[in-house]
């Protein structure tokens, strides 16, 4: 006699040759934090994003926020000085100088920055990603 696993409702005959056998829901949840495994083996290897941004100043919450809108899937974003207020500008500049120190994110050119691909990571470009960061001064 086959099985049949189902979650569903399923009709099946009497004389059917397959037994339903019925799934419990998962109780794992749909997501994980990012970079942990359930043993948390790999804890070294990921960026405290939750920590530092729970003690970013209001430049570094702003700027960070206008690089998560314009993040492409390398982890990089272009943030015109045109586009920029003056204030604006000033708050870039003090927000810049101090996620660099944070590391959260590198420089690439000129209004060409990167975020740290072990702070958000893009599942199908983390590799390249990853080794652009390292090669990044």
């Amino acid at each position: 006699m086959s099985e049949l696993y189902s979650n569903t409702l399923t009709i099946v005959e009497s004389d059917s040759p397959f037994k339903v056998i019925r799934e419990k829901p998962s109780k794992l949840p749909l997501f994980r934090m990012i970079g942990e495994n359930m043993f948390k083996s790999n804890r070294k290897d990921i960026y405290p994003l939750l920590d530092e941004m729970s003690s970013f100043t209001a430049a570094e919450q702003w700027f960070f926020q206008l690089l998560r809108v314009a993040m492409d899937d390398n982890n990089r974003c272009i943030i015109r000085n045109s586009s920029l207020t003056k204030a604006e500008k000033n708050k870039k500049t003090n927000a810049v100088k101090l996620l660099i120190k944070r590391k959260l994110i590198k420089q690439v050119i000129r209004e060409e920055y990167m975020i740290n691909p072990r702070a958000i990571i893009h599942a199908k470009n983390y590799e390249s990603s990853w080794e652009y960061w390292e090669k990044l001064p």
